[in-house]
């Protein structure tokens, strides 16, 4: 693992440890999101995928609060080919650092770095025969993978609120013979805290 996801995981360590002091917040959150690549030569489409995970906020000031998530996401994208549509299916758990600026009442907004660690890939290609699980790889993702997120969040009520993020990989996230792609992600979510100390 290089240093960039060590100062990732560190800081995700810092922010759960000060959460026993100070005003913090600790919730859930879920949601729905396209994703693709981003690639010259190989034309990958979005499909509809999902994430949910936890997250703990911790108070730096009136107006700015520093957040970590732990994610679980499925992600999923496709190619389509002469012989069918290969579907990419990956299970990934991402690790978001954001800082995040009340700039009103109701109105947050989110910056900061995501690392993501790929559990596993799955392809199956769809044709007139039906769906066929495959050992073929459109483009095999990255183990590691490091991008930022940027977003912008309403608050419904004290515990309550609905986003949009947007994310967008620093580093090569997929690959194959004849191409590297970096991956994008924009989705919505919902989330709510639970304890609040």
């Amino acid at each position: 693992m290089n240093t960039l996801p060590k100062i990732i995981c560190f800081l995700f360590l810092l922010i759960s440890v000060s959460a026993l002091n100070g005003q913090t917040h600790l919730g859930l959150k879920v949601g729905s999101m396209l994703t693709g690549i981003q690639s010259n030569n190989l034309k990958v489409d979005t499909r509809t995928s999902f994430h949910t995970g936890i997250f703990v906020t911790q108070a730096l000031g009136e107006k700015l609060d520093v957040q970590a998530e732990f994610r679980y996401s499925h992600e999923r994208m496709e190619n389509i080919q002469t012989f069918g549509t290969i579907h990419m299916n990956a299970q990934v758990l991402r690790l978001p650092i954001e800082l995040v600026y009340k700039s009103l009442s109701f109105l947050e907004i989110h910056a900061g770095p995501s690392l993501g660690y790929k559990l596993n890939q799955t392809d199956e290609i769809v044709s007139l025969e039906g769906i066929i699980p495959t050992s073929f790889r459109m483009a095999e993702l990255a183990k590691w993978e490091a991008g930022i997120e940027l977003g912008t969040a309403v608050r419904l009520g004290s515990r309550n609120k609905i986003g949009i993020r947007f994310y967008q990989a620093l580093t090569p996230t997929a690959r194959n013979d004849t191409f590297q792609g970096r991956q994008f992600k924009l989705g919505v979510y919902l989330s709510s805290n639970l304890l609040k100390s």
